[in-house]
């Protein structure tokens, strides 16, 4: 794979990544909004003796701890009956924003953990690269590199292939292509 195709993919995967975020902010701001509007987990029961309305709030819900009963008589008013329908829609509708959101954080997290995973198997080998591979010469003192990352500049890794007759070859190249990079500037401000 070339370096602007590579490149183009993970500005891709980061543009997917905002969006998903982005969505699942807007489904936590609209299930804060239902919560805020009232909503029940009952079950709507018309009577068939007098055409009043009931609510059949599930067992251990907030309305039976507060009355000690599941049953929730609402009567035959029609503004009433409409306020309770409209409480046990806001909670289904409530129930799969829930459902939404869940699916969303899953798909963050699961792109979150491939992009570190990514992150670590690059650092793991940054790290073999630059301690694993020897100078060829066991009377000479091996080039260490710091184990703190921030502290490793493009000069330290350039020094470093010079000395191994492995990656000397490859000095030069290398030398290119720091100097391109964020580490040319992270130099720039070590100075």
């Amino acid at each position: 794979m070339r370096e602007q195709e590579f490149f183009e993919k993970m500005a891709a995967i980061w543009l997917e990544l905002s969006k998903l975020k982005e969505a699942a902010e807007i489904i936590a701001r609209e299930m804060a909004e239902l919560e805020q509007a009232g909503m029940t987990s009952a079950t709507i029961h018309v009577r068939s003796d007098n055409g009043g309305m009931e609510l059949l709030h599930r067992s251990g819900s907030d309305y039976e701890q507060k009355n000690g009963r599941r049953r929730e008589y609402i009567g035959k008013n029609s503004d009433k009956q409409l306020e309770a329908r409209s409480k046990v829609k806001r909670y289904q509708s409530y129930q799969t924003l829930k459902g939404e959101l869940a699916s969303q954080q899953e798909h963050i997290r699961a792109i979150e953990y491939q992009i570190s995973r990514l992150e670590m198997i690059t650092l793991s080998k940054q790290a073999k690269l630059f301690s694993d591979v020897g100078t060829g010469n066991a009377g000479q003192q091996l080039y260490t590199v710091p184990t703190d990352w921030n502290l490793l500049t493009p000069k330290m890794v350039i020094e470093y292939f010079k000395r191994s007759p492995i990656l000397a070859a490859i000095a030069g190249d290398v030398e290119d292509i720091l100097g391109k990079m964020e580490w040319a500037e992270g130099e720039k401000l070590a100075a």
